[in-house]
């Protein structure tokens, strides 16, 4: 059986915590700031660690996606869900049941992603914008 001590030294480890600041509620996304890419890793982590079985892991109930996400703001692809915080006693009880315990609400997710739309358009038009400008530039 895992215990406290076992999770606190992997999130001092893996995500740079101070270890007298962890508690059974320490949240990673909330209190230690793990977000994107970084969460993914650090499941990924925690799951090969503790040999813990993460199919059923929806990322998207815990942390947002990598970097800046104007499309997922304006028409967020995964409904608007409320974020559950995965803490330490979340960890613990997992790594001991050696699969990801949460169940989550029920949700619907979009069949069509109009937020990599939205993005792909404003990444458009950023480019025309700059190009326009250098236009003008050489024929000024």
């Amino acid at each position: 059986m895992y215990s406290y001590d076992d999770i606190y030294a992997f999130l001092v480890q893996e995500a740079g915590a101070k270890r007298e600041r962890l508690t059974p509620d320490t949240s990673l996304f909330n209190d230690l700031g793990v977000d994107g890419d970084d969460f993914f890793e650090l499941a990924a982590t925690f799951a090969r660690s503790f040999k813990v079985d993460m199919s059923g892991y929806l990322w998207y109930f815990h942390h947002g996606a990598e970097g800046l996400d104007i499309g997922a703001a304006l028409f967020p692809p995964y409904g608007r869900i409320t974020l559950i915080p995965v803490t330490a006693k979340l960890l613990l009880e997992s790594a001991n049941a050696g699969k990801w315990l949460l169940e989550y609400p029920p949700h619907k997710l979009s069949r069509r992603r109009y937020d990599q739309l939205a993005n792909l358009v404003i990444f458009a038009a950023i480019i025309l914008l700059g190009l326009y400008s250098v236009f003008i530039k050489l024929k000024g």
